[in-house]
This record gives structure tokens, C-alpha cells and sequence, in this order.
């Protein structure tokens, strides 16, 4: 059985107890700003290291904020804050970070709409190193209207002084909308529209196993989004069905598989929707990752991995260790990463003849590229394991298809970057799949990604009776919704 490496979590204030918890001794900026902030610009100074925070509201358009620090040492920070808004104006803050040197720090996040001034939107950067001696950290705000939102619970961390609880959310260290902290670590009464906020920092990628224990007052759904706090992408986005069956009561945690989740700094955000007036109580909150045994595979045909005897097939086993490094074996390793598979080898130009990659893949989106020939036929496919049935595709413009088309009339090694074909695979389920490609095979890449192309439609023109002119060929167009 897989060993789960557990999360380890970032502490948070509390929006709830407006205090910090002991766990890690995380510290905030003082605020010393008052309550309002009006005016252009507005500064603070002091320790990093005191217990202190504070909320500023009824920020204008334009209006910036400045704090002034005192880092004792160079080390690994984390910076946190939350935000409110309750209008559609596009409000904005541009995050800044210098050293009266250089800016090394600076990102510009929306301010969510939650229906509420309250500062309740969590958002959370791995800033790396932050040198030491004087820092200044500003916010500026932008608007297309008079008021922005407001901003509370700025909290710079060390990452080494964090990091060190294992497994468990704490949920006092949680941000919480609609719903309230108990004793012992229960959040009780969670209605409709109620919201829950954590930050992670998660050491491997894997699958994420989220784990709680739940009071069942009505059925409803948890919608889990997993944001990665470096590169702001949503990574997971599940909706957990809520029923007397899957809630075995505080103190009998029920597992829920989330999805892949990549290393790093993460938000995990959970909205609860419910039609009865609560949906449910729950506590011991926690998360574990299963490390993955997928790996992307991206290899150039043209260098002879597979054997160069014409007599033999030129069949191998593909397995990727811990550092990456390929290795290529006539038996079966068990597991393996890909079983690629020609019946000849045609040079260093263009790789290998009736190629084909039997690839064992996670529940998931793939993208598979393929190097483009300008001979011999170019019909592609992706199958299933034994070759029984064709499986649908997604082409570069969100277009189902059964089929690709490697011949472009372009050949890979006159340019390696463009003359590449790509279509995405996504399966519910772990299985494996059967890469058919074309007469000649000069590249083969799969990898694990998060979406597939948007849709677009194809739109044609035809010369009606009388009209003159040149009818133009085929365009596509972003597909529009809603």
C-alpha cells in the first residue's frame, strides 16, 4: 500500500476569534492605520514579530497602503491577507514588495465579489526569499468605481517557523464565512453559502485525499477548489455530495478523493450549498497525498531508442525513475511508464515507422503531442489498451474528433517547435491507452495537464445571388456561453 504524505499547514488568523494561534507562533504586520483609509497613501512601522493585525475598510479607488518592516534575517516568507467586496466594478490590488533597491515582490489579484465588505477571500504567495534589513511592502487599489473593498489580516511568515504541523487543518486557523468555530475544533451550524479557507504547503505531488468528520443536518454539496498560491492556477475544482450516508458523525472521518495536486504553497478553498436551512457540522479536517506513479513523457524519436535492427521489431519498455532518467528494457518492468512499439527505425530525421506508445494513465486530462512527417499516411488514433475501440479526442480547437492527422506536410526536424501536432485525452477513470500515430514517428510527448483547449465553432462563408467577391476559407471563433 502507497505511504500518504501528509500536508503540513500554514497558520492563519482566525476571522472568527481575531486572534493568532500558538501552533508554529506565526506573527502579523501591525496595521497602524486606524479603520478607514481614505487618503492616498498610508504608512506604518514596526517588528515583524509582534503579535498584532488589524482591517482596513472603505478603501477608495487609488488609495495605496505602505508598511514598513524590519526583516532580522534573510529567509523563506509567506505572505497572506483577505479581502472584501460587495459590487461588480472590477476591484483590484497590486501587491509590491522592495527593498528600496528593487521591487522583488509584485502581483495583482481581483477582489471577489462574496456579497460582503467583510475581508473573507483568503490569498496567499510563496514569496521565496525575502532579504534582510528594511522591507516595504505596499498596496495599492484600483476600481472602475468610488470604493474598492476592504483588506484585514495581513500576516508575513517565515516558511521554516510554519511548516511544522503535520496532517491535521486547524480549524481556529481558519477563514470562515457564514458558519462559527466550537469547542473542540468543531465548525458548527454551516448554512448555505457559508465558506471555509486553509493554506497548505504540500512537500510531493499526488493524489489529494481530503478527510473530515461531518454532522449531517441536510443534503447539499461542498465545492473544493485548490488553488496553487505560486502561479495562482485552480488545479482541483470537486463538488463532495452531502447525505445522511457519507456523514458517519465528528468523530468518524469520511475520505473524499480530490485529484492530482501539484507541490507547493496551495489555498483550499470549500463553499457549502444546501437547500435545507444547514447542511452540517464537521471538524478534524485534514489532508493526505498519495505520491503519483505518472510521470510526463516526451521523447525524440530520431535518436535511436528503440534499436535500429530491421530484422527485429523494435519494441521497448519505458520506465522513468525518482531524477527522470529514461531506461529502455525488452521486459516487462511492472510497473512501466509507457510500451512504445514500431517495425522500423527510419533515420534521424524521421524516427520510427507504425509507431505506437501503450501508456498506463491516472484519472485525468492528457496532452499528447506527436512530431509532424511530410510522407506516408498521417491518420492517427487513440485507443484503448488492447486496440478494441476508438476513444474521442479533443483537438486544438475544443472540437471532438476520432482521429488526427500527423501529415501536416511538414517534417518535425526542420523546426521542432512548430511542426508538432497536439490533441488532449481526458479519462475518468486509470486505465490504459494506446497511442496509434502514422507511418513515421519522429516525437512522442504525454503530459498530465489541467484543462483542454475552449471551445471554438467553425464558421464558413458562401457568395449569395449577385454578391461579388472573394468568399474567405474556413475561421473558427471562440464559442460564447451564457
Amino acid at each position: 500500500m502507497k505511504s500518504r504524505l501528509i500536508f503540513t499547514i500554514i497558520s492563519l488568523m482566525s476571522l472568527i476569534s481575531g486572534a493568532w494561534a500558538a501552533a508554529g507562533d506565526p506573527t502579523a504586520i501591525p496595521l497602524a492605520v486606524g479603520n478607514y483609509l481614505t487618503t492616498s497613501t498610508a504608512v506604518a512601522t514596526g517588528s515583524i514579530n509582534t503579535n498584532d493585525g488589524g482591517n482596513l475598510g472603505s478603501i477608495q479607488n487609488g488609495a495605496t497602503a505602505t508598511f514598513t518592516l524590519n526583516n532580522a534575517e534573510a529567509q523563506d516568507m509567506v505572505l497572506t491577507f483577505l479581502t472584501g467586496n460587495n459590487n461588480n466594478s472590477s476591484p483590484r490590488v497590486t501587491v509590491t514588495m522592495n527593498d528600496d533597491t528593487q521591487d522583488f515582490f509584485t502581483k495583482t489579484v481581483d477582489i471577489e465579489n462574496t456579497g460582503a465588505w467583510t475581508p473573507v477571500t483568503l490569498h496567499a504567495f510563496d514569496l521565496g526569499s525575502v532579504p534582510a534589513g528594511t522591507v516595504k511592502l505596499k498596496f495599492a487599489f484600483t476600481n472602475t468605481s468610488s470604493y474598492v473593498g476592504n483588506l484585514g489580516s495581513i500576516g508575513l511568515y517565515s516558511k521554516t517557523a510554519v511548516d511544522v504541523v503535520p496532517g491535521n487543518i486547524t480549524l481556529s486557523n481558519g477563514v470562515y464565512q457564514t458558519a462559527r468555530v466550537e469547542n473542540a475544533g468543531n465548525v458548527g451550524y454551516v448554512s448555505n453559502g457559508a465558506m471555509a479557507s486553509y493554506i497548505v504547503n504540500n512537500s510531493t505531488a499526488g493524489m489529494a485525499t481530503l478527510s473530515m468528520g461531518l454532522y449531517h443536518y441536510g443534503d447539499g454539496t461542498i465545492n473544493v477548489v485548490v488553488q496553487d498560491a505560486t502561479t495562482g492556477n485552480i488545479e482541483i475544482t470537486k463538488n463532495i455530495t452531502i447525505n445522511s450516508s457519507v456523514c458517519q458523525g465528528l468523530d468518524t472521518p469520511t475520505d473524499f478523493e480530490l485529484g492530482e495536486m501539484t507541490a507547493g504553497l496551495k489555498i483550499i478553498k470549500m463553499k457549502f450549498s444546501t437547500s435545507a436551512d444547514y447542511l452540517c457540522n464537521y471538524k478534524n479536517v485534514s489532508l493526505a497525498v498519495t505520491p503519483s506513479s505518472w510521470k510526463d513523457i516526451a521523447i525524440d524519436l530520431r535518436n535511436e531508442q528503440l534499436g535500429t535492427d530491421a530484422n527485429n521489431p523494435n519494441n521497448k519498455y519505458l520506465t522513468i525513475d525518482a531524477n527522470n532518467a529514461y531506461t529502455y528494457t525488452d521486459a516487462d518492468p511492472d510497473p512501466y511508464n509507457a510500451y512504445l512499439t514500431s517495425t522500423k527505425y527510419n533515420g534521424n530525421q524521421h524516427g520510427y515507422v507504425s509507431f505506437k506508445a501503450k501508456v498506463p494513465v491516472l484519472t485525468g486530462i492528457y496532452k499528447i503531442t506527436l512530431g509532424t512527417c511530410a510522407y506516408g499516411s498521417g491518420t492517427g488514433y487513440v485507443k484503448n489498451a488492447d486496440e478494441s475501440s476508438t476513444l474521442t479526442i479533443i483537438d486544438e480547437n475544443g472540437q471532438e474528433q476520432t482521429s488526427f492527422n500527423q501529415n501536416t506536410g511538414a517534417c518535425y526536424h526542420n523546426n521542432t517547435t512548430n511542426n508538432v501536432v497536439s490533441v488532449w485525452y481526458e479519462a475518468e477513470n486509470d486505465e490504459t491507452i494506446t497511442v496509434v500515430c502514422g507511418n513515421y514517428t519522429p516525437y512522442f510527448a504525454i503530459e498530465k495537464v489541467n484543462a483542454v483547449p475552449e471551445l471554438k465553432y467553425a464558421v464558413t462563408y458562401a457568395k449569395g445571388d449577385g454578391v461579388e467577391g472573394t468568399v474567405p476559407g474556413v475561421e473558427f471563433m471562440w464559442k460564447c456561453f451564457g
